[in-house]
């Protein structure tokens, strides 16, 4: 019975030393962050390359986000924060494009992909030893890639000039901004849980083909790197920006 005892209070005496969160000081943390957004897309990777009297049965709603990344905390104040970002329209398949008679033209799979390494600086607002309140701004360097992946039907070929199915392979580099406010509180050990609702400012200009293409809607004759352009000979842009919310984990490191 002696030897339970003293046990016991071994255990308790060690428990009772180890450590206590306390974000002031936290230095280290990695983290994951998923978020979701109303896409301001719509239609904008495909609609006006084939004309505007083309007509679509699916739009992009959406985009979700995936982030991965690590943070330092910074005297308690604030917290920079380094990550990689992915973020994605929803995936569109075989969609149908038809002409104002209602007959089909084409089905088209259509995906627009952002890979967004970023920085952020995280000013806390309010906070105590087991939860914060902050504002943050943030910049990166975005890839993003546009693929459209068009099957004509013998009547799409006749219409739009096209002589085989093709894939229209894009890119755009730019830098891109983002601001958010959030709430992190502790959830368990050195876990933390983040909430947060934020507006990335993500404006693509002009896209760049990735490869030559001999024949694409309307005969069009493009190399690689020329501007991608709608049927009107007008510059292809968008925004792939928009409102989000997210939420996320944070992992405390303790080097004691």
């Amino acid at each position: 019975m002696r030897i339970f005892s003293l046990l016991f209070i071994l255990i308790f005496s060690f428990s009772a030393q180890a450590r206590v969160f306390d974000f002031s000081g936290e230095s280290l943390a990695a983290y994951f962050h998923t978020t979701g957004g109303l896409s301001k897309i719509g239609d904008l990777a495909y609609s006006n390359s084939s004309g505007a009297s083309t007509v679509f049965t699916d739009t992009v709603p959406y985009h979700p986000g995936f982030e991965l990344g690590f943070l330092f905390g910074i005297g308690g104040a604030m917290v920079v924060k380094a990550g990689a970002e992915l973020i994605q329209t929803k995936q569109l398949t075989a969609i149908s494009g038809k002409n104002a008679s209602g007959t089909e033209l084409f089905t088209l799979s259509s995906r627009v992909f952002a890979f967004n390494p970023n920085l952020t600086f995280e000013f806390n607002i309010s906070q105590d030893k087991t939860s914060r309140f902050f504002f943050a701004l943030s910049a990166g360097w975005s890839i993003i890639d546009m693929d459209n992946d068009y099957t004509f039907s013998a009547t799409g070929k006749s219409e739009l000039s096209v002589a085989a199915d093709y894939i229209e392979k894009s890119q755009a580099t730019m830098i891109t901004y983002g601001s958010y406010i959030g709430y992190e509180i502790l959830a368990v050990d050195n876990v933390t849980f983040l909430m947060n609702v934020g507006y990335r400012h993500i404006p693509v200009s002009q896209f760049e083909y990735k490869n030559d293409y001999a024949d694409l809607i309307g005969s069009l004759q493009k190399t690689k790197g020329e501007a991608v352009v709608n049927n009107d000979g007008s510059i292809r842009s968008m925004d792939f920006g928009g409102p989000f919310v997210g939420l996320g984990f944070r992992f405390y490191i303790n080097f004691m």
